[in-house]
């Protein structure tokens, strides 16, 4: 206990010589060097804005940094450190509009965070905060957060009535681009339900009402039109849209590789299935080199979702041509699709236990990836090294201890009639100091010859023999350590 609070008092000394290094440059420039890097270094972005946070005096600055770093860090997927910040600069702020804000940003990395019903409740708050506000622009953004958040939630009652709620005054209201995204989310939302014929009239609205500055986003949806007519089973549809994505022409990655799966899907149609393997390699092919651009987490859980969104539409298309007729002919591509839709699946799920877990290592040990360069004193160096050192001790002792507890346990059993039974294996080493951990004593030796008969899967009767107990005690005293380690099988304890 001694070294315990030694350690203790160390490591407070190190900290304090952290905190008592010299600290560069002002508040606005250090949030004018984070603005600066956020596309190139965004990492080192979040640092910047951390360090004009330590700066800030006023209540207004402090908000600010904590939203600059929930923002960079929303932008890189760490959604978890994101909302910490956002709750952060929510509490600083003191206008409505940005309370306002906050509680929007914070509802739309929760719903990407996979909490969709925290998310809901926030974006109500939001919603509330924008109608005091009068404004109908944000307003309308809220409800179709909202409207998305209750789709990913799988309530599509209310979720349609958000969405028309949002239309609404989206027509009213709303630019060109926010009447193209509202189109665009309620055919996604139709396709959800399977009522193609419905996706296909808004899909074909938010092309209508897309600008054509972005041609880029006017191929994707395009090609999103081509793949619900299939659905729809339009193939002569699906073939005057890809006649007009062609003549639009496209150069960005993420347009070519919605092309290329809604050529690879008119391949199947045709029965041109080397063709349509073709196409879909390309796509593969731009998948990976977009992978391979950048190690954002955000990025790769991109990638690998569009991969999946891919291939399962392929084969709900040829599962839809299943059922024309010639099924011998497609059913080795309908093989293949699905086998690549789980595979696509499995690995989009680990690439959001990558991000989930790379955020919860920034929030707690963040780095940047740029050089820092402190003042460190020797006193401070000092404080470091006897940390290591009472640590170091600390091992040690536990080390000790599981070695003096080894012995105990063997010396116990030696006395078993059982042949072989004093060689203990590391794992049933591991089980009884695990339960004597959990009752918060030592085992005796019945107990411990009894638990050790058990992991080794032998009969009650063969351990009534060994120790001298009948059945019924030998079943109770298992039940009561079961009870105390609350586990269901004590060899769940190796």
């Amino acid at each position: 206990m001694k070294r315990f609070i030694l350690s203790i008092v160390l490591l407070s000394f190190s900290l304090w010589g952290l905190a008592h290094t010299k600290k560069p440059v002002n508040y606005q420039q250090l949030c004018k060097k984070a603005q600066d890097l956020y596309q190139a270094q965004p990492d080192s972005a979040i640092h910047y804005a951390r360090k004009a946070l330590n700066a800030a005096q006023k209540v207004t600055e402090k908000a600010y940094a904590h939203e600059l770093i929930a923002y960079y860090s929303q932008h890189l997927g760490y959604y978890g450190m994101a909302t910490q910040h956002y709750k952060a600069a929510y509490k600083f702020y003191d206008s409505l509009a940005n309370k306002a804000a906050m509680l929007n940003n914070m509802a739309f990395c929760y719903n990407n965070a996979g909490n969709h019903q925290t998310a809901i409740s926030i974006s109500h708050k939001a919603i509330e905060h924008f109608k005091r506000l009068k404004d109908s622009t944000k307003l309308m953004h809220a409800y179709n957060l909202l409207a998305n958040c209750y789709r990913a939630r799988l309530n599509f009652t209310n979720a349609d009535s958000t969405y028309k709620l949002a239309l609404s005054m989206a027509i009213q209201r709303g630019t060109p681009q926010d009447l193209a995204n509202l189109y665009d989310d309620m055919a996604r939302f139709k396709e959800k339900l399977n009522e193609y014929n419905s996706a296909i009239s808004y899909q074909q609205l938010a092309l209508d009402t897309q600008p054509d500055a972005c041609r880029a986003k006017k191929v994707i949806r395009l090609t999103h039109m081509i793949q619900l007519c299939l659905l729809a089973q339009k193939p002569a549809a699906a073939k005057l849209y890809l006649t007009k994505v062609n003549a639009l022409g496209t150069t960005t990655s993420k347009a070519l590789i919605q092309l290329y799966a809604a050529r690879g899907l008119l391949h199947f149609i045709n029965r041109n299935e080397t063709a349509a393997k073709l196409s879909y390699k390309r796509c593969d092919s731009l998948l990976t080199i977009l992978s391979e651009s950048s190690q954002n987490y955000l990025q790769q859980k991109y990638v690998h979702k569009t991969a999946y969104e891919i291939y399962h539409r392929a084969w709900r298309v040829l599962h839809t041509l299943w059922f024309y007729g010639d099924r011998v002919r497609f059913k080795p591509a309908k093989t293949w699709a699905k086998a690549r839709m789980k595979a696509e699946k499995n690995w989009y799920k680990r690439s959001k236990v990558a991000m989930t877990l790379k955020d919860a290592l920034v929030i707690e040990r963040y780095r940047p990836k740029t050089q820092i360069v402190r003042q460190i004193n020797l006193w401070w160096l000092l404080a470091i090294a006897l940390v290591l050192i009472t640590g170091g001790l600390l091992i040690y002792r536990k080390r000790e201890q599981s070695l003096h507890a080894h012995t105990n346990f063997i010396k116990a059993i030696k006395a078993s009639p059982v042949k072989g039974f004093e060689e203990l294996s590391p794992q049933e080493i591991d089980m009884l100091q695990s339960i004597e951990g959990h009752i918060q004593g030592k085992l005796n030796t019945d107990d411990i010859k009894i638990l050790v008969m058990v992991a080794r899967n032998y009969k009650y009767a063969q351990i009534s023999v060994a120790v001298g107990l009948n059945v019924g005690a030998i079943k109770t005293r298992i039940k009561r350590l079961k009870d105390q380690c609350q586990v269901k099988n004590i060899r769940d304890l190796m």
